[in-house]
């Protein structure tokens, strides 16, 4: 299901992406992402309290990187 068949934007990204492959517009680490920026604003931006998370961001766009490279597609620009 896609934007244009959910104009209001309210089922979750989950749902939407579902079934698509990673391209420069759909960004499969994008969770990885909100748990960091979560983790930092729980815990008053104190980035030693949420390595794991950091580095779970940091692995996921290493294989995602890989993944791209290994189908013949280019690493995302803003990667």
């Amino acid at each position: 299901m896609g934007r244009d068949q959910d104009p209001l934007g309210t089922k979750p990204d989950e749902q939407i992406l579902q079934g698509k492959t990673a391209s420069k517009y759909t960004d499969p680490c994008k969770k990885a992402a909100a748990l960091s920026m979560k983790c930092l604003e729980d815990n008053m931006y104190d980035r030693t309290k949420c390595a794991y998370a950091f580095n779970n961001y940091r692995e996921c766009k290493k294989q995602w990187i890989a993944s791209r490279k290994q189908g013949g597609l280019p690493p995302q620009e803003n990667a």
